[in-house]
């Protein structure tokens, strides 16, 4: 909606007050939400950010906030590719511990040879292959490649914000910013216990043990995607507690303002966790590279 500024006002306005409702303006444009100003005002703006010796300003701002909505786009894409890939992961791994409860569920343990053929014939109909079933380079690769892509994007918007001293993040963007944070954080958990308790079961059944190997697989295929996994996953000891205090007040009352634990995603930086020297040193080039582009010399 427009602010039906008289354009009088809008010339004898100071500088930041321009500014500001420029930039305003065009985070809520890039928002896909109704403009604050009509065209006939903003080209009134524009036309004054010009006259004062600003124009560069806002254009870069604009120029910025655009780079945003791109990452934006590259953040969507590869999340939606990590979520395919846990869910495919999830649900091969259901097998495996569907598998391994008839080896370690009491009540399912055969009583006389003919039960035992029957449970290994069912077993075989359920898993005809899982010797391919969890492969490195069908799951691990894939699944780590987008979790650095993830990561490198949500820095990327964070450092793109840092170019100038104006607001280049939406609200929108803020708010995909934590709530990527936040389920990166609980799918990629959730993997990890699904991965433990394959590997529980495969310490504690001598029998599943002996079919995962004569089916082909390997327990330490298992144990080398539990520990990548992990890389992307574990905070440090002082965060880990103070994501359990905040999961505990949330718990045990319903706060006032924001929710404890949708705070702690929102301030802590997540995405920097897991990433290496080498995957830093490429969100730093991609920064460089944007300075350079729009002439940024800070």
């Amino acid at each position: 909606m427009s602010k039906n500024l008289p354009l009088t006002t809008i010339k004898q306005a100071s500088d930041d007050k321009l500014i500001k409702l420029i930039t305003e303006n065009t985070l809520t444009e890039l928002d896909d939400k109704p403009a604050l100003l009509t065209l006939k005002e903003k080209d009134t703006l524009v036309e004054e950010a010009n006259k004062r010796g600003f124009y560069r300003l806002i254009k870069l701002h604009y120029d910025l906030a655009t780079v945003v909505r791109f990452l934006r786009v590259d953040l969507d894409t590869q999340t939606f590719k990590n979520q395919w890939i846990i869910a495919s992961m999830e649900e091969t791994l259901k097998e495996y511990k569907h598998i391994g409860d008839f080896f370690t569920c009491k009540w399912l343990k055969p009583q006389d040879d003919s039960q035992e053929k029957y449970r290994d014939l069912v077993v075989k109909h359920l898993a005809p292959y899982m010797a391919d079933g969890y492969k490195k380079d069908l799951f691990l690769d894939p699944w780590e490649y987008t979790a650095v892509k993830i990561n490198q994007y949500l820095l990327e918007i964070r450092e793109v914000g840092k170019l100038i001293n104006y607001p280049v993040l939406t609200e929108d963007t803020k708010k995909l910013i934590t709530q990527t944070r936040y389920i990166f954080y609980v799918q990629s958990g959730q993997l990890i216990d699904s991965l433990g308790e394959v590997i529980y079961d495969y310490k504690n059944s001598p029998e599943f043990k002996a079919w995962l190997t004569k089916s082909g697989g390997s327990i330490d295929t298992f144990k080398e995607a539990k520990r990548v996994i992990n890389r992307y996953h574990d905070l440090p000891k002082e965060e880990s507690l103070k994501l359990y205090r905040a999961i505990k007040e949330a718990s045990d009352k319903k706060p006032a303002g924001k929710d404890p634990v949708y705070l702690f995603f929102e301030n802590y930086p997540y995405e920097e966790i897991g990433l290496n020297e080498k995957q830093k040193a490429e969100v730093t080039k991609f920064i460089d590279q944007v300075k350079e582009r729009y002439g940024i010399t800070q």
